[in-house]
């Protein structure tokens, strides 16, 4: 009989060009080590399970960091993305909830050069910065899908009892709040970064001085969603 082939073993389909970089694994150690202690124990495993399949989780989170730096300098790529794409479908965890992820991934991107670019241009109307916002508000919810793949992985590596894909809401408003909070402590290191996504410059070009309690109103809804 054929052997059985664990889904944290090496196969021959694995990239073998070098697509990550010393930068991207150094991003992707701390967003590990972040989403093992936060989020293994709610998945029912212990955090230090997280080195029965490092590989994996580190090459995903490092290819998603390389994706989304290419992405604020306008660089193609496809290298990255095609080294990650292979590697899920070889390991057999591109399944139809991680392409959903990634695709929100790609939304979001995709609002952060649309939003970088309108950003650098004056004020408009009250309607049109309105709209701005909207979109911003969207990017934010979007921003953390990162962490919504490394859950699908994991999940996809020590198998669904059943109960864990039902705690993905309750992750992905997790996330968004921690999401929230980096942009607070980043705002002023994206602020001079022209490609750079932060949801408080989105409230601060918006409404100005009143920025902080128009923030403080919106996290409100998101922790309301957060309890729920």
């Amino acid at each position: 009989a054929k052997a059985r082939h664990e889904p944290w073993q090496a196969v021959p389909t694995d990239p073998t060009d070098a697509t990550v970089s010393a930068k991207g694994l150094a991003k992707a150690r701390g967003t590990v080590e972040d989403f093992a202690r936060s989020y293994l124990p709610l998945l029912g495993l212990p955090v230090d399970d997280i080195l029965c399949f490092a590989d994996a989780v580190y090459f995903v989170a490092a290819s998603l960091y390389e994706i989304d730096e290419a992405n604020e300098r306008g660089d193609d790529d496809e290298r990255a993305r095609g080294a990650l794409r292979r590697f899920l479908e070889g390991r057999g965890l591109l399944t139809n909830r991680i392409k959903t992820a990634l695709a929100r991934g790609d939304a979001y991107w995709r609002l952060e050069r649309e939003l970088a670019e309108a950003w650098r241009a004056p004020r408009r109307d009250a309607a049109a910065e309105d709209a701005l916002l909207e979109a911003a508000l969207r990017a934010s919810a979007a921003k953390s899908f990162d962490y919504e793949v490394l859950s699908l992985v994991v999940i996809g590596l020590t198998g669904d009892r059943g109960d864990r894909l039902r705690l993905l809401p309750f992750f992905n408003a997790c996330f968004q709040l921690v999401e929230i909070e980096d942009d607070l402590r980043d705002y002023a290191t994206d602020a001079a970064r022209p490609g750079a996504f932060n949801v408080y410059k989105a409230f601060a070009r918006r409404h100005g001085a009143a920025a902080p309690d128009a923030l403080r109103a919106w996290i409100r809804t998101r922790e309301a969603a957060y309890v729920d």
